[in-house]
């Protein structure tokens, strides 16, 4: 199961640097609850994701680098928990440089 968790994480980092939305959410549970750190804090089911997703994307200019970092997995036969460290290097499209981290679980 690590394996395939893996594989979906290495899948959204590909997603998020070729910024493909429908790959992006191609894994979420349809009744997926996010919380993010701008905006509503929080968003409900995968549209609200792919609407937010899309709404962030289109604020970067060139995206230089997407990695996921410090991978701790957890799982057993019937079920599996990740938590990964997120860092995005980007151009926004008024000229700024996004130099972020976020945590996900």
């Amino acid at each position: 199961m690590e394996n395939e968790i893996k594989q979906v994480i290495e899948k959204r980092v590909s997603a998020i640097k070729d910024r493909n939305v429908q790959n992006e959410i191609s894994n979420y549970f349809k009744n997926v609850i996010s919380y993010d750190v701008v905006g509503n804090l929080k968003y409900e089911g995968v549209d609200a994701i792919k609407n937010r997703l899309s709404e962030w994307l289109s604020t970067l200019d060139k995206i230089i680098d997407f990695e996921v970092t410090d991978i701790k997995l957890n799982s057993t036969s019937k079920i599996a928990n990740c938590s990964r460290l997120n860092h995005i290097n980007a151009k926004t499209v008024d000229g700024n440089k996004l130099d972020m981290y976020s945590r996900e679980s």
